[in-house]
């Protein structure tokens, strides 16, 4: 009997456990031999590696010593709930602390969780291709896919974009609701959705879209709302399912007030060679059969699903579209007054009211300015309407920014002791400016973000329209500001009067229209392929891209780079894989069919691997100083030097400190505090006067000196400037790489003096 996708086929148990061995076996094989030397081997020796393996150590650590205080994590001294700086990985952690507390060995942990990501994403696309219609083969493949495709495979260090495993659960838990009415499936997929959320904020914004497309296009089909009833199907269980993901969303939400923990809009994009980049041997082949052009190099991410998948998905796409039947058109209604000559006048209102800046002379950007060096810089005037003290960042390093001719930023790698940040007393008006890359090359124009101070919004982007080529009065800039508001409720009041149109129209026509849809809505090849096309639109960013529209909604403003979205595009393709390959077997018998899934699973495989996975060799030694600060009363707070500009020295710092769990002023994140940007930049000097005054303002305890990890200049400087800090600084350990030096508080060197 031939197949039809579409029909639900929910799948059988005691098939789960087998395809769950299966994608073991295979997720060792992929990524051997980094799979059988996971206790001594990372994917990379890098900050992010080592913010993981702390991130999942300190949670587990938290679990049993503080589990209602999680987010309150020993980083950044003395910031508060730290954890929320970056990923929090609590569903990780999970696996990891069994880990954890048994070996003891945060790179095996890290590992684990990795590798079990893979087969629990290869198990969930199983489960959600055998929900939404397609054959036990079929579905092996969808998993095939989703676990090992290089968007996602090969991201295998990155566990927030890794571990994105409950999304397809959540998924196929809403389809079976949706088709079957069950209360319980409504609730497993929240608990799907909370558990994706606990394990990855990215995966939780991910899974969300997925969510949200899925009940847009089946009430585009006719599904009917029923709120009453869906709101008595969550009931209570369900209420208190979702409540971790409010618990969750009042640390981060603090971290975007008080710290500012959000993104800011890139107009740069993703580079297109992106999406045809892959690093498997076989795609690089089959590329070369194409082009002479080397689309790997220079890629930043690979977004490339793989030759065979986009094949499958294609013949799923076209064969989906010619079994559709001509919808149907329904019959235009005359409404008073009429729909079109509303939308006429809003489209009308909507470019003059966009085209009014210009017309002033406002907002229109920057000039830039080519150097004979191969700087480039940009002028114009920033114009401020509220006066008061504005801090001033620059979203990328290497760049100078001054105003009214005094520098306020400087990020010049010639310059290492000036602040990354600064801030000047503006009047209102108009204001010369200069922003200048401080590296040859670099073209893009990097963001510039303020904060005024008082409005307890933190660090956001300046708008485009106070930064204009000529100067603007402050009165101007609020007729532009006045204008842009009524434009958007101009495209509020247009997209409203669309909808009720809409809604009209389609209440005239409901029961033609429903049935209509009810032929299509279990059919998973026109709902996948949307989340293909948004995810990336959304992958896309840029001015061209769909990201430009949703950055700044919470949850997006975490995410730092849009083209993570092909992470959740992958899974629409994965699913249109399967379809696929269900229509091309659809007349096969069923032993015909396996053997086309063992050779079509065969050739995604060899298309996959990357064999040998390659990784470096990892142990994590923890100084014999940081060993002795563990074994002192607590609590205590410390600062280890020396402190570069580079990242790297605060996560082994962070490292350090999982000895003993006490507060550390180091810390790295998504995120770093404005009080740690200028105590950094000060202990780059150490000693020093501001560097030993700010630690003991902070109420630092200890301060550990690795000699071994300065330069030999800079240990001569150091062991020449220490012996004037006697007074301050007590030694209290010492060995041939390191000391350790308590802080003399004012008043605890008076009471020593005698």
């Amino acid at each position: 009997m031939e197949r039809r996708v579409g029909v639900t086929a929910p799948p059988r148990s005691w098939r789960l456990p087998a395809v769950a061995a299966l994608y073991a076996a295979l997720t060792i094989l992929l990524a051997y031999p980094l799979s059988v030397t996971a206790d001594r081997t990372l994917p990379a020796d890098d900050p992010d590696g080592h913010l993981f393996m702390w991130t999942l150590a300190w949670d587990a650590h938290a679990f049993v010593h503080q589990p209602l205080a999680i987010f309150d994590a020993n980083i950044f001294y003395p910031s508060r709930d730290s954890l929320a700086f970056s990923e929090n990985l609590i569903g990780s952690a999970f696996f990891a602390a069994p880990v954890l507390w048994l070996t003891g060995n945060p790179v095996l942990a890290v590992n684990v969780v990795s590798l079990l990501s893979c087969v629990l994403c290869g198990l969930g696309a199983y489960v959600l291709g055998r929900r939404v219609g397609l054959s036990a083969a079929a579905a092996v493949l969808t998993g095939l896919v989703f676990a090992f495709s290089p968007p996602r495979f090969f991201r295998f260090s990155q566990l927030h974009l890794a571990a994105v495993q409950w999304i397809p659960f959540a998924l196929a838990s809403l389809h079976a609701y949706l088709d079957g009415g069950e209360r319980r499936d409504l609730r497993l997929a929240i608990a799907f959705f909370s558990l994706q959320s606990l394990t990855s904020g990215h995966g939780a914004v991910f899974a969300a879209v997925a969510i949200m497309l899925m009940l847009v296009y089946r009430l585009a089909l006719g599904e009917p709302i029923g709120l009453g009833h869906r709101v008595r199907d969550v009931g209570i269980a369900g209420v208190l399912l979702l409540v971790p993901v409010v618990l969750l969303a009042i640390p981060y939400r603090a971290a975007q007030v008080d710290v500012g923990l959000r993104r800011v809009f890139d107009p740069t994009g993703t580079p297109l060679q992106n999406f045809v980049a892959s690093p498997t041997r076989v795609d690089a082949f089959l590329q070369s059969l194409v082009t002479s052009r080397n689309v790997n190099e220079g890629a930043t991410a690979w977004l490339f699903p793989g030759f065979l998948p986009v094949l499958l998905a294609l013949v799923a796409v076209v064969g989906g579209m010619t079994h559709l039947r001509k919808p149907i058109r329904p019959t235009l209604i005359r409404l008073k007054p009429d729909p079109t000559a509303i939308a006429a006048i809003a489209v009308l209102s909507w470019a003059i009211l966009g085209a009014a800046p210009s017309l002033l002379h406002a907002g229109d950007g920057l000039t830039a300015q080519n150097y004979a060096n191969d700087r480039v810089a940009w002028t114009g005037y920033l114009t401020v309407v509220r006066p008061g003290l504005y801090g001033f960042a620059i979203s990328s390093d290497n760049a100078r920014l001054t105003i009214d001719n005094l520098a306020v930023v400087d990020y010049s790698a010639d310059q290492p002791g000036k602040p990354t940040t600064g801030s000047l007393l503006m009047a209102a008006g108009s204001h010369r400016i200069l922003l200048e890359r401080a590296t040859p090359g670099e073209r893009p124009v990097p963001n510039l973000l303020w904060a005024r101070e008082g409005d307890g919004r933190g660090f956001h982007a300046i708008p485009e329209s106070a930064l204009s080529r000529r100067p603007v009065s402050s009165r101007t800039m609020t007729i532009v500001g006045a204008l842009e508001w009524i434009r958007f409720g101009v495209a509020i009041a247009a997209a409203l009067v669309a909808v009720w149109y809409l809604w009209t129209v389609l209440a005239k026509r409901r029961a033609a229209w429903t049935s209509w849809g009810a032929q299509y809505s279990r059919n998973p090849v026109p709902l996948y392929l949307l989340l293909t096309i948004v995810s990336a639109g959304l992958a896309l960013g840029g001015r061209y891209g769909l990201w430009q529209f949703v950055y700044w909604l919470p949850g997006f403003n975490f995410i730092r780079g849009s083209s993570r979205f092909m992470v959740l595009g992958l899974l629409g393709v994965a699913v249109l894989t399967g379809a696929g390959f269900e229509l091309l077997t659809a007349r096969l018998a069923a032993s015909g069919r396996r053997l086309a899934a063992v050779v079509a699973g065969g050739l995604l495989l060899a298309e996959f691997s990357a064999i040998p996975f390659k990784g470096v060799p990892y142990r994590l030694d923890i100084p014999a100083a940081d060993m002795w600060v563990a074994r002192q009363r607590k609590p205590f707070s410390i600062a280890e030097v020396p402190v570069t500009t580079s990242e790297r020295f605060h996560s082994n710092y962070m490292l350090h400190s999982m000895a003993h769990w006490q507060k550390t002023v180091h810390g790295f994140s998504g995120i770093r505090p404005v009080l740690h940007e200028e105590l950094y930049a000060e202990l780059r000097g150490f000693p020093s006067e501001d560097s030993i005054r700010h630690l003991a303002k902070l109420d630092v305890t200890y301060i550990i000196v690795h000699s071994s990890w300065f330069s030999s200049d800079e240990r001569r400087l150091v062991e020449e400037r220490l012996p004037g800090f006697a007074s301050r600084l007590k030694l209290e350990y010492i060995d041939e790489d390191s000391r350790v030096y308590s802080i003399q508080h004012p008043l605890q060197a008076s009471k020593e003096d005698p």
